[in-house]
């Protein structure tokens, strides 16, 4: 799939809970932001918060938007408490308390808040400790929710538009109807919600529109915009190529915040795309978007230190990719282990990493686990999940996986012995060693 198209599946992603927008106050200075925040104004505290959490006009800042988050909502204001319930949940900035966050959605649900409504809906139908799981709560809830947004997109509220959008182009608690969404989210791109324009580039088949799209969100100032387009520009999908141009615009997004374009800035300089090669300014990105705890740029530092034998850096940097879910630094903490570079070798603590990568769907610790199973090797003895793991790699195309398959079928270890099966996965092996080296 195209770059640019995969970027903008993964920023819809990022939309999907529902935030509550501020519209009045958009386009105020910060200056303005603060003399009216400090007069007792909740709705330019509720800004002020947004500004920091999304880098508009300011350097994103949680620390700041977590205190105009909760200085808006110690005043009552709806919409602050729905986004900190959310960060309550998640454990956005702040530390994870599901049942506060909970509480928080409720008291904002209760004074009319639809976005919070909405993520009730949510939470009661997938279940959980602080919101068991009651199809009848969350039915009630997203019917409340759906009259609240169009009540407000009767008024011309621009963030009603775009939740509405969302709704009917995903079918939450209604039919999908693309038509009304794009509807929705035109309704709301006029009003230069850049998020709708986004969404309109998502449901857009043709790649010059999508462009388009992504291109007005980025001169608006949407950092996700902003990547979207640099993809676009990198690969030509849609525009005509210009790396000079897609790195100005993955710069932008960098400056205004934006961690994984801080990544791609890094990668830029690495390999000298639109930009001089520089290496030293290559790790200062890479750097910046570490320390903002974005995966990829951990996982480069992380390498960079493996190659240069700073083994406790590299560990390091492997284990808070890892907090994130990140498969490869879980592989790679196996790896350190399970060879006893620059830690202690220990097989068991190998194998508890080789799981936890294989599970989050890296292809080589599923190859390495079947291994250790295969042998009884830091975890006992089991040869059919061992075959289990190999299959799945090989699948994901694992030449190694496959071998070790082939090496199960010739021999008969956990499944029936099979020469000609044996013979297929070793010259699949082979062939996609042979496509990998070119």
């Amino acid at each position: 799939m195209k770059t640019a198209v995969v970027i903008l599946q993964i920023a819809i992603g990022l939309q999907v809970a529902f935030a509550a927008g501020s519209e009045t106050y958009e386009h105020h200075d910060v200056v303005t932001l603060l003399r009216e925040a400090l007069g007792g104004d909740t709705q330019a505290m509720f800004t002020l918060g947004q500004r920091y959490e999304y880098g508009s006009g300011v350097p994103r800042d949680c620390d700041k938007a977590l205190m105009w988050y909760r200085r808006a909502a110690e005043e009552g204001d709806a919409r602050a408490m729905n986004t900190l319930g959310l960060w309550n949940i998640e454990g956005t900035c702040i530390e994870k308390d599901e049942r506060a966050g909970i509480d928080l959605l409720k008291h904002a649900a209760d004074l009319g808040e639809p976005a919070a409504m909405f993520n009730l809906a949510r939470r009661y139908a997938i279940g959980s400790d602080a919101a068991p799981k009651s199809l009848e709560k969350s039915a009630k809830y997203f019917s409340n929710a759906i009259a609240g947004f169009r009540k407000l997109a009767d008024a011309g509220e621009r963030r009603a538009y775009f939740q509405l959008g969302v709704i009917y182009s995903e079918g939450i608690a209604i039919a999908r109807d693309d038509r009304v969404a794009v509807d929705y989210f035109q309704k709301a791109a006029a009003l230069n919600d850049t998020r709708a324009m986004l969404f309109l580039a998502y449901l857009e088949r043709d790649a010059k529109k999508r462009f388009e799209w992504c291109q007005k969100a980025a001169q608006l100032g949407d950092p996700l915009g902003m990547i979207i387009a640099a993809a676009a520009l990198e690969s030509g999908e849609g525009v005509v190529r210009d790396a000079v141009k897609s790195h100005e615009w993955r710069l932008k997004a960098a400056d205004a915040g934006l961690p994984v374009a801080m990544f791609l800035v890094g990668r830029d300089y690495e390999f000298g795309s639109g930009v001089g090669k520089d290496a030293d300014e290559a790790w200062r990105w890479f750097r910046k978007a570490a320390l903002r705890k974005n995966a990829p740029a951990l996982m480069q530092l992380g390498m960079d230190a493996l190659r240069t034998q700073e083994f406790d850096e590299a560990r390091k940097d492997f284990e808070d990719a890892a907090q994130m879910g990140n498969a490869r630094a879980l592989y790679n903490l196996g790896a350190m282990f399970a060879h006893g570079r620059g830690v202690k070798k220990d097989e068991n603590r190998a194998a508890e990493f080789y799981q936890r990568a294989a599970e989050a769907g890296d292809p080589s610790a599923m190859n390495n686990l079947g291994l250790m199973l295969m042998n009884g090797n830091g975890t006992p003895r089991n040869e059919t999940e061992a075959v289990w793991w190999f299959t799945r790699a090989a699948e994901e195309g694992n030449p190694d996986a496959m071998r070790n398959l082939a090496l199960a079928y010739r021999t008969g270890r956990a499944v029936p012995a099979d020469p000609k099966r044996a013979q297929e996965w070793e010259q699949r092996a082979a062939a996609t060693a042979a496509q990998r080296a070119h």
